[in-house]
């Protein structure tokens, strides 16, 4: 039997680790991973722009404080950053009542990182069933188990 082998690279994935990730709880905070932070060079200050037609976030880097600025607070021990995005939701009218994860996070060629609000999903993942459930506004009744006996 011939074998057609291919090497493989452990440098051609990403880990988690590697790739900008951001979350948004239901209060309007925006936490960014390290990585993508790094996107925005750093920057303690930046600009949120929204673009209502497409549903699309636009965080764009400032040096110094100036007006109409949000300050990226840093956040962890992996250096993330936070950024309170409340008055963006009250402005357009953004709702949702979970966290949500943005996917396919990059910047433009004016240094803008863009988070698309239509391809983000619920962040629920299925093992944190209490903080999930913290985050609900109708609040569940929590059941006790059956035994499967």
């Amino acid at each position: 039997m011939k074998r057609n082998w291919q090497q493989c690279s452990p440098t051609q994935r990403l880990g988690r680790w590697r790739v900008p990730q951001a979350t948004m709880n239901r209060r309007g905070d925006l936490k960014l991973s390290r990585v993508a932070w790094e996107m925005l060079g750093l920057a303690p200050y930046a600009f949120v722009l929204f673009d209502k037609p497409n549903q699309t976030i636009g965080i764009r880097p400032c040096r110094g404080h100036l007006k109409d600025t949000f300050k990226l607070t840093a956040d962890g021990r992996h250096g993330a950053a936070v950024l309170n995005l409340a008055s963006l939701r009250y402005d357009f009218g953004i709702k949702f009542d979970i966290t949500i994860r943005f996917h396919e996070i990059h910047a433009d060629q004016d240094g803008t990182l863009i988070l698309d609000l239509t391809k983000a999903t619920a962040a629920y993942h299925g093992h944190r069933i209490g903080a999930f459930h913290s985050e609900r506004k109708e609040k569940l009744e929590r059941k006790r188990q059956v035994a499967p006996y």
